[in-house]
């Protein structure tokens, strides 16, 4: 048991973790709750006392979360007397007369109320900080026994379990919440999962309806012209770049029964083979220099098989393809590439002439962007909007040193 002095009451030496220790439980600044009211109804008839309360102390005031005889008072300022100094020290705080008490004098609720009896007992947290009372008063001065105090002591245990319960249950409530929120995410990515399984699936559905269009018009041409198969191909091709017509289009229609129309000509075309007109003659040496042919197209930025056609462009540095990339002239787009040596600026690649590329040649284009020196890129110009879906769908939009230019017109 302790008793006021006439010295101010010092604070506590474990204050800044006390107030901490408050501030976890949350009860500062909040309305009442009942359960302390009762604690105190039930602290004031066991000790036969007109008033009692629960009370927490914070940093400036002291506030009254539970009360007995008291009218709604919620908070009074924190000064040495009564609770301030009942959480100083261990064990019950009792001041039989406040009058013949300086310190208790000075509290606001003696001379508010005219008290004159007052007896505490610390609210101690699990981890051995004190931050509130329940306590008792009177209007005369009267002594107190130790089974009053032993009261006192059981009801303040009981508002501390109290608090560690209230403190649990929320939280387990926060828990509940974050798995409640966890599993909405994980939710969300099995749907954006599915989604993106369901693109990919459409787009490799079109890719194939696309070979399969062009292999069946590549069928009828090689019956209805008598052409080989690579004919066929460059025939249908040669058609559909004139006249700025998807491949796949024009092979549903081939396919369909209707003829195939002639090239469109311009004065800015030139005939190529394989398009059903003739090739345009070849100066004699050219015709005898054989495998030096292709030595010299290859010096001058000219890659070419039956199906692709790769041409250097000045500016902007880089490359333009024309026709199909597959594993049969992946080889041929490796070598162009590596004929650009090692760039200095920006390796741009136009793409609007071309009609089809696989998987296996988008790698070899994320495998060259990085490869590309820092601060510089491969640049993927008029690209299709099928390419560009592709390319975000396996995430390769976001290679290091790959840009994406604009779609297609």
């Amino acid at each position: 048991m302790s008793r006021t002095s006439a010295t101010n009451v010092a604070l506590p030496p474990d204050e800044p973790a006390r107030l901490a220790a408050v501030r976890r439980y949350q009860v500062l600044d909040t309305p009442g709750y009942r359960g302390f009211d009762r604690v105190a109804a039930l602290a004031a008839r066991s000790l036969a006392a007109p008033i009692a309360t629960v009370s927490f102390v914070g940093a400036e005031w002291t506030w009254f979360k539970g009360s007995h005889g008291l009218d709604q008072r919620e908070r009074v300022p924190r000064a040495p007397g009564l609770s301030a100094s009942a959480i100083a020290g261990e064990g019950a705080h009792v001041v039989p007369d406040t009058a013949a008490d300086p310190v208790a004098c000075d509290d606001p609720l003696v001379a508010a109320l005219g008290l004159r009896f007052y007896a505490g007992w610390p609210i101690v947290t699990p981890d051995g900080h004190r931050i509130g009372t329940v306590d008792v008063m009177d209007v005369q001065p009267r002594q107190v026994d130790h089974d009053e105090l032993t009261v006192l002591a059981d009801l303040a245990t009981m508002v501390a379990h109290e608090l560690e319960l209230r403190l649990s249950a929320g939280r387990a409530v926060e828990a509940e919440r974050a798995l409640r929120a966890q599993l909405q995410r994980e939710k969300t990515l099995v749907e954006q999962i599915a989604a993106l399984e369901a693109e990919r699936t459409s787009q490799l559905e079109y890719a194939l309806a696309h070979r399969v269009a062009v292999e069946q018009a590549k069928g009828v041409l090689m019956g209805r012209e008598d052409l080989g198969v690579d004919e066929a191909f460059e025939r249908l091709r040669a058609v559909a770049r004139s006249r700025r017509q998807p491949v796949e289009e024009l092979a549903r229609e081939v396919v369909a029964g209707r003829p195939l129309p002639p090239v469109a000509r311009s004065t800015r075309q030139r005939p190529r083979g394989g398009s059903g007109a003739p090739r345009d003659r070849q100066p004699s040496a050219a015709r005898h220099r054989g495998d030096a042919g292709d030595a010299d197209r290859q010096a001058t930025g000219e890659f070419s098989d039956r199906s692709l056609r790769i041409t250097r462009k000045v500016w902007p540095n880089g490359l333009c393809l024309q026709g199909e990339v597959d594993r049969s002239n992946i080889a041929t787009l490796a070598a162009a590439l590596a004929a650009l040596g090692q760039p200095s600026d920006d390796v741009h690649l136009d793409l609007e002439a071309l009609e089809f590329i696989d998987v296996a040649g988008l790698r070899l284009l994320v495998e060259e962007a990085r490869r590309m020196p820092a601060g510089h890129y491969l640049v993927l110009d008029s690209v299709a909007p099928y390419l560009r879906r592709i390319l975000s769908l396996v995430g390769w939009d976001q290679t290091p040193g790959l840009k994406i230019g604009g779609d297609r017109p």
